[in-house]
C-alpha cells in the first residue's frame, strides 16, 4: 500500500542459501535463516562462512548479491544497466500482476527468477481448507 502510486520500484526475494553457520553464529544450521542474507549483501567477508575466500560458490553469491543491492540502493533498479554484468539474472519487478521474485543461493540452480512462487503453495492450501470445511459441514 505504501508504494502504490508511487514511481518506486518492489523487488521481491528469498534467500535459501544454506551455509555452515557455525564459525559465526555458535550454531549448526543446515538451513537459510531471516537475515542470514546480510553479510552476503553488504559482501562482508569475514562474516560469510567462508571467512574470506575458501569457497568459491559462497564468494561469486556474495558478489552477485552485493551488486544486486548496491544498484537498487544507488538508482531503484537492482539490474545491470549495460552488458558488463550480462551473467546477472534479471531480477523482475514485483506488482499484483506479476508476482514474481528472485531466489539466491550458491550452486546449481543459484541465483534465478521464479514466476509465481507463493502462488501455487497458496493454492494447494486453499483446496485443502475447501475439502477440509465442506467435509465437517462449516460451509
Amino acid at each position: 500500500a505504501l508504494v502504490r502510486g508511487s514511481a518506486a520500484s518492489v523487488h521481491e526475494y528469498m534467500f535459501a542459501h544454506a551455509a555452515q553457520h557455525e564459525r559465526l553464529y555458535n550454531v549448526n544450521n543446515p538451513f537459510a535463516f531471516h537475515g542470514a542474507e546480510i553479510a552476503y549483501a553488504f559482501d562482508i567477508r569475514e562474516l560469510t562462512p567462508s571467512g574470506g575466500g575458501e569457497y568459491g560458490d559462497e564468494r561469486e553469491l556474495a558478489v552477485a548479491v552485493s551488486d544486486y543491492w548496491v544498484r537498487f540502493a544507488a538508482s531503484g533498479n537492482p539490474n545491470p544497466a549495460g552488458t558488463s554484468d550480462a551473467g546477472l539474472v534479471t531480477w523482475p519487478e514485483f506488482s499484483a500482476r506479476n508476482v514474481s521474485l528472485l531466489i539466491a543461493a550458491s550452486g546449481e540452480g543459484g541465483i534465478r527468477a521464479v514466476p509465481d512462487l507463493h502462488g501455487a503453495v497458496c493454492a494447494f492450501w486453499d483446496t485443502q481448507a475447501q475439502r477440509n470445511s465442506c467435509s465437517a459441514g462449516l460451509l
